[in-house]
């Protein structure tokens, strides 16, 4: 009789989660077709109001653009927000108000316009308060990047092999093993006229201070047995704290990692007449080094190290500003 009642007791248990499964399912169904609803009534208004503008209101100051702009991620705050005025766009106010600072909303339009967020001559400061802005907005520093992302991992055909492997169960790290002189390592994406970013993870214990992180241009020769020490055409920086731009050696005592783990970021102008770079350490407060100017038609991000080394050099993030 127990067993009887175990049994019993199991099936209206079984029967109640059936029935609550169900209507959870109804209820995503129902809100994915009112979503879709939504979407495709924006959609019809966008085509139909393609000249229509709205005023915004940043923290009092007043930008003008149009209603497609605004309309252009769906889970920004402004799809929400102007969703609500679908059936009816003349119900739309006047101005609509947002009660955040306003000095890097230009950025935040630009990117709803084209669909690329620009941080050319940005300190490190400014871009904490962009991407908590891009937060705020529902524009998230993912969401940026996936629109500005850029293709890049290690090639092996160029690369000068001491002793290492390219990771290929993990894009973009390079795993180092070496007991010999001199190994580089290029990347198989070639920078010719864009602005980009690129920030790698360096965790290399080796015997000495010889580790490279940088950018080389076209001439720089892959076939030179042991050009670590000084070679032309690249522009690095060294573990004891060194920067090497095309020869000329400087001595930085805020850079040096020695064997420590480190982000090392660099940003790159390759779009206007003067080329030029800047180094950056997201964990060293933010430390920014540059302008550094660069002569050459093509570049590709380079890194190498000499004697003995185990660890890895991986990309982070490379995308396009």
């Amino acid at each position: 009789m127990n067993l009887q009642n175990d049994l019993l007791g199991l099936k209206s248990k079984l029967m109640n989660i059936e029935k609550e499964f169900t209507e959870k399912i109804v209820v995503q169904t129902e809100k994915e077709s009112l979503d879709k609803r939504i979407d495709e009534k924006i959609n019809d208004l966008v085509e139909n109001n393609k000249t229509s503008m709205v005023n915004l209101n940043i923290g009092g100051q007043i930008y003008h653009t149009k209603l497609s702009t605004l309309l252009t991620h769906k889970k920004s705050l402004f799809y929400k927000t102007l969703s609500q005025y679908e059936n009816n766009i003349s119900k739309i106010p006047s101005e609509i108000f947002f009660d955040r600072p306003y000095d890097h909303f230009d950025v935040i339009l630009n990117f709803l316009r084209t669909n690329r967020i620009s941080l050319k001559g940005v300190n490190s400061y400014d871009k904490e308060d962009i991407k908590e802005e891009l937060q705020f907005y529902g524009l998230s520093k993912i969401d940026v990047l996936k629109h500005n992302e850029i293709e890049i991992d290690w090639d092996p055909i160029l690369s000068k092999a001491g002793a290492f492997t390219i990771n290929k169960s993990l894009k973009g790290e390079i795993l180092i093993h070496s007991t010999t002189c001199y190994s580089h390592f290029i990347t198989n994406k070639t920078f010719t006229n864009e602005d980009f970013q690129i920030e790698l993870e360096v965790a290399v214990s080796q015997s000495c201070n010889y580790l490279y992180v940088g950018i080389c241009n076209q001439d720089y020769s892959l076939t030179a047995n042991c050009g670590c020490c000084n070679p032309n055409n690249c522009n690095f920086i060294q573990n004891d704290g060194t920067i090497h731009i095309n020869s000329t050696k400087t001595n930085n005592g805020q850079l040096a990692w020695g064997s420590d783990k480190i982000i090392i970021g660099m940003k790159v102008f390759l779009s206007q007449p003067n080329k030029e770079m800047y180094f950056y350490f997201p964990e060293k407060n933010n430390l920014e080094l540059g302008q550094f100017s660069l002569t050459g038609s093509s570049w590709k991000i380079y890194a190498g190290h000499c004697n003995k080394g185990n660890g890895k050099i991986k990309i982070l993030d490379c995308f396009a500003i």
